[in-house]
């Protein structure tokens, strides 16, 4: 059994690593786009089945998709997970391999009135910026490249709780505190130094923001018998507004020189907004319970009315995700077949991204599996996907990726007072 303790220092010692190591698992061209990447809100057990849980979850873990899925905790649960990304990259010139990794999120899960309220805490990325472009092209018989490099991104600090309101009924509250820094260049550069273009002149924004997102969770379960359920499950991000601090400038280098040279400041713009828009979610799933669970979640966003720092209509369009995954578990209570008591996982997932470039709708498919080993109360997750985003064709990138997400989670009874020590 773990001490109140040693189980706090583990928290202090995660959040403050998990501060400088969040993981930068999406180095795609694609990020350019909006706000990034959007992170998917599951845990290594949830992304083991596409990110199924809008109406599915377990006593063993968090669900961080539905926050009324948390009544299902009845000790208290501690997460945390590491993913790692391998991801090659074509156009129509040629390919490049990308590899990256980090940590990808801590939570912590409390039931406060075991069976009526639970609540859950935690840190994890919001969206993810990281990209680099080399364009080529002729400025007044000029060969110049254009490099258009992005990094940064938006975190999440969340406090959720779940409430059964009913025998089968709970209800669920998430707010997020969503803040974070992105950073975009796109560098000018002459290619042939013989002629008269001996600069290098680069573009730099800077954005800032921060604000507080409200998400709202309802599940219902209807029973077949008393082992058998079809559970229904909806969830609703209401649309926001964050604070934004936006600063560019213009630079000039000269070939050699060991700094660039400030030109100007083209914007420094204090109190402006970024609208974040709403979100829809809804799931349905059928569960044997401690044996299977198969379900389909929908996940629909109004990124169409996203605006920019400029508070302006920006060029995202709204977009959809459709999910099918499943879990099974031999026998949970085997004494000696170890295997038998561990969870496999399976899902597929179909997204059409926010945007369509060149006439293309961009696509991204994944497939996924993975599982979860007990031990004692707690397990071991681990979870794989192998997907595949965009097209090479009207000169577009593609994009193939294999990504491994690796989980634990502790159950204990935390923070509750021994009668015998």
């Amino acid at each position: 059994m773990w001490r109140t303790e040693r189980a706090a220092l583990i928290i202090i010692f995660l959040v403050g690593f998990l501060g400088q190591s969040f993981a930068q698992t999406n180095n795609s061209p694609y990020t350019v786009n909006g706000l990034g990447d959007i992170n998917p809100l599951g845990f290594t057990t949830n992304q083991g089945m596409g990110g199924l849980g809008v109406s599915n979850g377990q006593t063993w873990y968090l669900n961080n998709v539905n926050p009324a899925m948390l009544t299902k905790n009845h000790f208290t649960v501690f997460e945390a997970g590491l993913s790692l990304e391998n991801r090659k990259i074509a156009d129509g010139a040629g390919k490049q391999t990308n590899f990256s990794g980090g940590l990808s999120y801590i939570a912590l899960g409390l039931p406060v009135m075991v069976n009526k309220w639970s609540a859950s805490v935690g840190i994890m990325p919001y969206s993810i910026v990281n990209y680099d472009i080399l364009e080529k092209t002729v400025l007044d018989t000029v060969d110049v490249n254009y490099n258009y490099t992005g990094d940064g991104g938006l975190s999440q600090v969340f406090f959720a709780n779940g409430f059964k309101v009913a025998k089968n009924l709970s209800l669920g509250v998430k707010a997020s505190l969503i803040f974070g820094t992105i950073k975009k260049e796109t560098k000018v550069t002459g290619v042939d130094i013989d002629v008269p273009f001996p600069y290098v002149s680069s573009r730099k924004s800077e954005t800032s923001m921060s604000g507080v997102t409200f998400t709202t969770g309802l599940v219902y379960k209807i029973a077949l018998d008393k082992k058998t359920f079809i559970n229904t499950g909806l969830t609703y991000a209401f649309a926001s507004n964050l604070g934004a601090e936006n600063i560019e400038t213009v630079e000039l280098s000269i070939r050699g020189a060991a700094r660039p040279i400030p030109i100007d400041t083209l914007t420094n713009s204090l109190n402006q907004k970024v609208h974040l828009p709403s979100s829809f979610a809804f799931g349905v799933s059928f569960e044997k319970l401690n044996k299977l669970t198969f379900g389909v979640d929908v996940h629909l966003t109004q990124w169409g009315d996203y605006k920019n720092v400029e508070n302006t209509p920006h060029s995202l369009i709204n977009n959809s995700k459709i999910i099918v995954g499943a879990e099974y578990t031999p026998d949970y209570t085997s004494v000696n077949g170890f295997l038998n008591r561990a969870t496999y996982r399976v899902g597929i997932e179909q997204e059409k991204l926010p945007f369509r470039l060149s006439g293309e709708q961009i696509n991204d498919f994944g497939i996924n599996f993975g599982g979860s080993f007990p031990v004692g109360l707690s397990s071991l997750n681990i979870g794989f996907k192998i997907g595949q985003r965009g097209t090479t064709k009207n000169n577009l990138v593609k994009e193939n990726y294999f990504r491994i997400n690796f989980g634990v989670s502790f159950n204990d009874r935390w923070f509750q007072r021994r009668v015998l020590n």
